[in-house]
């Protein structure tokens, strides 16, 4: 194998350091891991990612509210989830026309 061929196959992935990193691309890596960050680097490099509050997962909160429908008020239940009292009542109505359409 020649000098030329040598070099197509490194793996600049695996040089990556931490110090390379983007103040972002730390905290991800603090979160994730190095390994991790050069995988996503090497896969998704050029994408765009929005990481939502885990509160805007609509379904999610459905779930929620379901689990502790009985165990928490709208109360307990806004302040572990930070949203307000009003979300929490008229999530609730939804929860029970869904139910009823089903």
């Amino acid at each position: 194998m020649n000098k030329f061929n040598q070099k197509k196959d490194i793996d600049i992935y695996k040089i990556l350091e931490y110090d390379d990193l983007t103040e972002d691309l730390k905290l991800l890596s603090d979160m994730c891991g190095l390994e991790n960050t050069r995988a996503i680097l090497k896969n998704y490099s050029g994408m765009y990612f929005y990481i939502p509050k885990v509160t805007s997962l609509k379904s999610f909160i459905h779930k929620l509210i379901i689990k502790y429908e009985n165990e928490l008020t709208n109360k307990e239940l806004s302040k572990m989830l930070d949203l307000s009292e009003q979300y929490i009542r008229i999530a609730k109505k939804q929860i029970k026309n869904n139910n009823k359409k089903h």
